[in-house]
């Protein structure tokens, strides 16, 4: 969702300008009407779409939508999407709901954002309202009250901008302007505020094909690309709120192009500059066949019928209440210069006209605008043309050097506003013109050289419609049309500098993002009354002008096994700081290898090994301690039994060992869990250790127990399948103990504080919950979100602060939460991924996350902005480490495939 927001800033700078340089509704149910009559009347822009995953994957992972992103806007959509409209609690809520955000501007004339979600079933967001009353989010959450609402407000994310929020007769409403959130509420309490449901027709969203709606609403749209504008240009934009009442464009894409299909409504009892055109007939696009291909813009107009034009002109001006100006402009006209205009023009005027303009350096955006009118008669225009030449030149009114340019007669008008006064005001800044006629066409600007230019350019320069990029566009170009609007971005930089304050400038000039498009198209063509209508953004990366990241990893060697790996393979730290590793298959064979990938040796175990190897060191010599579920080992380097190791049970152990060292001096313990619900702990002289006392009755153990030590404290926490956990000393003193609410198939995960009191270990019950237990018997859970009961959950360190983040994998899909449910990413793999999620820390102590992609036989490594790391997709089937060898002096990874065992090399 976040990235199909940013369309907004493009159309807001390219009607900007537009204007600057002039320039199927279907019967909708409650459900699609009702969220419209909660956006106040002030927005200009209007985006609906639905929020299904399908669509949001895609916008996550198009470059072309990504690089319509402004820097501000980037920081403010994301801060929304992951702290709010991808909040744990609400994920599921609004999952396929759809969201409507209209742009508005704010008392600071800067634009604004409103959120609109229409619920269809709004008990679980009831439920996420009523948990942000706990005492947990009391300091978090703001909570006031505007009308009968109850509003909240939270700071998102690290841009230091709050949020507000409300749920209001079904509608779930949220903004960063809470004035604007007042002013929403308001248009729905109040029965005279007029809101955009009454000024628009709503389209019918329910088609799956239609993935978003734009909405335009022309009475706002000028005061909105004021904001975009500089100080001397503000206010001057009166003719963009009177060209049309609304559009509305559905969206569709390809790989090069974002399209906007749909409707425009414009009425001249509504005084409409469009509606001048809806009883025209669209016209052949002619146009670029002039113009040089390094124009910024052009607007292009149709006119099939020229009298049923003035006619409409003539209705246009007295709704705009300017009949009496335009009549007396006439008359004097005529008094001036004894020429009946409307009566001469017709006799001339062509089925074209355009304004244009070039990005020339050195010429202000104003001065260098060009009209373009074609021409039924050539003669014609230039003797009506001649007369007013003559005419001045009697009076005394001359400018400049008025002879042939390059073989075409120029001309000059002395009597200010003929070109608007005849065709509209779309002509209103070339109020004194020079002329000439060139090629069938009447050209003219109000500075002389851009008129010479134009010609030059004409004479030499290849022009728009054979250029390249334009002929590559042309596929979404409609060649017949009654309004044509064509802005191409790279060429506009004068244009926009020239008129643009520093938000405008600052978001065209940015590196990358709109710096990738061409440009942008907006045809209508009219039909029933109405405008058919398109507008096209059209694509084009640019090369990469940095240097890319090269990485790679390169098999470097394969050893064969005796069959498939099973488990982990295990980095074991050799006393002289080399390493070697261990790794099983499934006919229970332990293979130990240097990390050239040479076997040293192999033995088979009579049991599947339990769990992983626990590498410790003994007198600075490596040893692995594992156990089967009747055994347990103790091996050195060489595959030698350590003395009176293995130890053999009768009674089956439960889980793997666990192996502690209390005060980190080499006195190692082995913890082991047995199937009669006792736990025994051993020494490495295969001794039971006197005075543990729980013995007996401790419970059926599944999970390796865990140790913490706190304020001198030594914590064993452990839990069994009937959902009990116990905290006990070193002599097996039980300190605290309880039973989850719900069961937990995950691992716990301590946070140690400096008391006990605030120690604790936390995971996910299978319902998804967090679950919380301290080290003196409290438990607490909280919601977080709806799971399946087989997700995985962990809770790592993963960006770098202080707090571990909370990692969820369900149904294929990763989730990386902060603690408070704000999202940090989610990835979702290409193909089927295990859920036994790897986690590889650096020396910070923060983590990436490594998973496998079961099917496809790769392995990936995702960066920690969620993104796949650079060398990855790599070949593998299995889990894999990754280690630093001191021995080559490079990043290894070893994992297996088939059956065999790869040792890659960083690049």
């Amino acid at each position: 969702m976040n990235k199909f927001l940013a369309a907004v800033v493009v159309l807001v700078a390219a009607v900007a300008t537009v204007v600057f340089f002039y320039f199927k509704s279907l019967n909708s149910s409650r459900y699609q009407s009702q969220p419209f009559k909660a956006v106040p009347a002030s927005a200009a822009v209007v985006i609906d779409l639905r929020n299904s995953e399908e669509f949001l994957s895609l916008f996550q992972k198009n470059r072309m939508l990504d690089d319509l992103f402004s820097s501000e806007l980037i920081a403010d959509i994301k801060s929304l999407n992951s702290s709010f409209l991808q909040h744990a609690d609400l994920r599921n809520v609004l999952k396929d709901e759809r969201i409507l955000t209209s742009v508005h501007i704010n008392s600071q004339q800067s634009p604004s954002l409103l959120f609109i979600i229409p619920l269809k079933n709004t008990d679980r967001l009831n439920r996420f309202f009523n948990n942000l009353k706990g005492e947990d989010n009391t300091l978090k959450y703001r909570l006031t009250k505007i009308e009968d609402a109850e509003v909240y407000t939270v700071g998102l994310g690290n841009n230091h901008k709050a949020f507000s929020f409300t749920s209001y007769k079904g509608l779930l409403l949220g903004s960063f302007d809470v004035e604007l959130l007042k002013n929403s509420i308001n248009v729905q309490h109040s029965s005279t505020d007029i809101s955009v449901g009454s000024l628009i027709k709503v389209e019918n969203v329910e088609s799956t094909a239609i993935k978003a709606t734009l909405y335009i609403n022309y009475k706002q749209l000028g005061i909105l690309t004021d904001a975009f504008l500089d100080d001397k240009n503000k206010g001057g934009l009166g003719f963009l709120t009177g060209v049309a009442k609304w559009s509305t464009l559905n969206l569709n894409y390809k790989s090069d192009a974002l399209m906007f299909n749909g409707i425009t409504h414009a009425d001249l009892s509504s005084a409409d500059y469009f509606a001048m055109f809806i009883n025209q007939k669209p016209q052949p696009v002619r146009i670029p066949a002039l113009l040089a291909d390094r124009t910024s813009f052009f607007v292009d107009f149709g006119v099939s019928d020229y009298e049923q034009f003035k006619k409409d002109h003539k209705v246009f001006l007295g709704q705009s209440k300017r009949t009496d100006i335009h009549e007396k402009w006439l008359s004097s006209f005529k008094k001036n210069y004894n020429l009946d205009l409307e009566t001469e023009w017709t006799q001339f005027m062509g089925n074209e006209f355009a304004l244009a303009a070039y990005d020339t350096q050195g010429v202000t955006a104003k001065a260098s605008q060009i009209a373009i009118i074609a021409l039924s008669d050539t003669s014609k225009a230039k003797d009506f043309l001649q007369k007013i030449v003559i005419a001045d030149k009697r009076k005394g009114i001359s400018r400049g050097n008025l002879a042939n340019y390059k073989g075409f007669s120029m001309f000059y008008c002395g009597y200010p506003d003929l070109l608007s006064s005849t065709l509209g005001t779309v002509y209103k800044n070339i109020e004194w013109p020079y002329m000439a006629v060139v090629n069938n066409y009447l050209i003219a600007a109000s500075y002389q050289p851009v008129l010479h230019q134009f010609i030059d350019d004409l004479l030499v320069s290849k022009n728009l419609e054979q250029s390249d990029n334009y002929k590559k566009y042309k596929q979404y170009i409609n060649p017949e049309s009654n309004v044509y609007f064509y802005l191409n971005f790279a060429n506009s930089n004068t244009m926009l500098s020239d008129n643009g304050n520093k938000r405008l400038i600052d978001y065209t000039s940015e590196k990358h993002g709109i710096a990738n498009y061409y440009g942008l198209t907006f045809q209508l063509n009219a039909s029933g009354g109405q405008f058919f209508s398109n507008l096209n953004f059209l694509y084009e990366p640019k090369k990469e002008d940095q240097l890319k990241d090269t990485t790679s990893y390169a098999l470097i060697k394969s050893v064969d096994l005796d069959t498939e790996l099973t488990g982990n393979p295990v980095l074991i730290e050799n006393g002289n700081g080399t390493h070697s590793f261990a790794v099983t298959d499934r006919q229970n064979r332990l293979y130990y290898l240097d990390d050239t990938g040479r076997l040293l040796w192999k033995v088979k175990l009579t049991e599947p090994m339990m769990g992983l190897i626990n590498p410790i060191k003994i007198n600075g010599k490596p040893y692995m301690v594992f156990n089967t579920t009747t055994k347990v080992f103790v091996v050195d380097e060489n595959g030698k039994p350590y003395p009176k190791f293995p130890l053999s049970f009768k009674r089956k152990i439960s889980a793997p060992v666990s192996v502690f060292d209390y005060d980190s001096a080499g006195e190692y313990r082995l913890v082991v869990p047995l199937v009669d619900k006792s736990v025994t702990i051993f020494d490495l002289d295969a001794n039971r250790m006197e005075g543990w006392r729980p013995k007996q009755n401790v419970g059926l153990v599944s999970h390796p127990i865990q140790m913490a030590k706190v304020s001198g404290i030594t914590f064993l926490f452990t839990i069994t399948d009937k959902n009990k956990f116990s905290f006990f000393d070193r002599k097996g003193n039980q300190l605290a103990s309880g039973k989850l609410p719900v069961m937990v198939n995950n691992q716990f995960y301590p946070v140690l504080g400096t008391k006990a009191v605030d120690s604790r270990y936390i995971s996910a019950d299978t319902a998804g919950n967090i679950v919380t237990v301290f080290f003196d018997g409290r438990v607490r859970s909280k919601s977080f979100g709806t799971w399946s009961g087989e997700h995985f959950f962990a809770l790592k360190n993963i960006t770098g602060d202080a707090i571990p983040e909370y990692v969820y994998f369900d149904k294929n899909h990763l989730y990386v939460y902060t603690s408070n449910g704000s999202l940090v990413y989610d990835y979702v793999p290409d193909g089927e991924a295990s859920s036994q999620i790897q986690f590889f820390e650096d020396s910070s102590g923060k983590n990436v996350i490594g998973l496998h992609l079961t099917i496809a036989d790769q392995l990936i490594i995702l960066n920690e902005n969620g993104e796949v790391a650079t060398g990855f997709p790599i070949k593998g089937n299995t889990s894999f480490i990754k280690y630093y060898s001191t021995t080559n002096h490079a990043d290894y990874l070893i994992t297996g495939s088939s059956y065999k065992l790869l040792i890659y090399r960083k690049n």
